[in-house]
């Protein structure tokens, strides 16, 4: 079962990482992208791991190394 306030504290981190980002060649948010992938993630019966669904590829794409440590810090 996911944990609702840490679900709540990821999402919030990834806002704050990703809110105003787009995807790669196009105007669509990248949160619309991290929470379609999470949604999946959820519907197949995935429980606290679901939680890195909302940075599975953010590191890569927006912050780099940087981002990690408030995700370790704050999760």
């Amino acid at each position: 079962m996911i944990d609702g306030n840490k679900f709540s504290q990821a999402f919030d981190l990834a806002l704050e990482l990703h809110g105003d980002d787009t995807r790669k060649w196009s105007e669509i948010p990248y949160m619309g992208h991290l929470l379609g992938v999470t949604a999946i993630v959820i519907d197949d019966g995935g429980s606290e791991g679901v939680l890195a669904e909302l940075f599975h590829d953010g590191l890569e794409d927006a912050r780099g190394e940087g981002a990690l440590f408030p995700i370790q810090y704050e999760l």
